[in-house]
């Protein structure tokens, strides 16, 4: 199993990151790449960067917009990550992504509309590390 660490951030973020020594096989941001979330693009290129099938690669988020829909899109496997009691994405049921022909839909549930709609994405700063 390989883990990589990738997300919507800056290069400096990056540089930050590698410079902790997280047990990750690769770390990549948005700001390296020139594409970013929820680009299918950025999904193709976490593929690349481990060297995994996209069917052989779970990608877990926590915006079922940013990243579980474009993740399946790209043919990863995408997990959705509820964090905190202030995330509010609708009802705790069990839902999932399909993928038939080539659409990804949000399933499950009480309706299998998408759960939230897209937010705008706020540029994420870091934390001074003390």
């Amino acid at each position: 199993m390989r883990v990589a660490i990738a997300g919507n951030q800056t290069p400096r973020v990056g540089e930050l990151l590698r410079a902790m020594n997280l047990p990750a096989d690769a770390i990549a941001v948005s700001g390296e790449w020139g594409v970013a979330k929820p680009d299918v693009e950025f999904f193709t290129r976490v593929t690349s960067l481990v060297g995994v099938a996209p069917e052989r690669t779970v990608y877990v988020g926590d915006h079922p917009a940013n990243d579980c829909v474009p993740a399946a899109a790209a043919g990863l496997r995408a997990v959705h990550l509820r964090r905190g009691p202030s995330v509010t994405y609708g009802p705790a049921v069990p839902r999932r992504w399909q993928r038939t022909g080539g659409s990804t839909r949000w399933s499950g549930g009480p309706s299998s509309a998408d759960p939230a709609p897209a937010r705008p994405m706020t540029e994420m700063r870091p934390r001074p590390i003390v």
